[in-house]
C-alpha cells in the first residue's frame, strides 16, 4: 500500500502543471497578436517613411 501511496501522491501536484497550461494559453495568443501586429504595422511604417 505505501507505495500505491507514494504513487498517487507523485501525482497530486496538478495546480503547477495547470498554472504553466494556463500561462501558455495566456502568453501564446498575445505573441500571435504581437507578430499580427508587426506583420501590419512594419508596412505601414515603411510607407509612412517613403
Amino acid at each position: 500500500m505505501s507505495l500505491l501511496s507514494k504513487g498517487t501522491h507523485h501525482y497530486s501536484f496538478p495546480q503547477e502543471s495547470f498554472a504553466i497550461i494556463y500561462l501558455f494559453l495566456c502568453i501564446e495568443p498575445i505573441f500571435l497578436i504581437l507578430q499580427l501586429c508587426s506583420k501590419i504595422f512594419l508596412p505601414l511604417k515603411t510607407l509612412t517613411s517613403c
